[in-house]
């Protein structure tokens, strides 16, 4: 997979400022601000993320403003794991 590292990077691939404020029902302001910012607002994240993993890329945890996606996106077998010992 190809990797993201950026914001810019992310709007790029997805078709840019204009189809990406279309996709996410919000203004291009709003791209550009989070452009600025160096990262994807938390309200986009899970949209951004699913979509760029779709499109074949693995955006870096900074695309996302963190260091680590830690607890935030938790692969599956994880979340089966902690549901089976808690019910245990």
């Amino acid at each position: 997979m190809n990797e993201i590292d950026t914001i810019d990077e992310a709007v790029r691939v997805l078709g840019g400022d204009t189809k990406v404020a279309r996709w996410l029902e919000t203004t291009q302001n709003n791209v550009a601000n989070m452009k600025a910012r160096g990262y994807v607002s938390r309200s986009y994240l899970l949209h951004f993320y699913m979509t760029l993993q779709d499109r074949g890329y693995t955006p870096r945890p900074g695309v996302f403003g963190l260091e680590t996606f830690g607890r935030l996106i938790m692969p599956r077998e994880k979340v089966r794991r902690r549901t089976k010992a808690n019910h245990s």
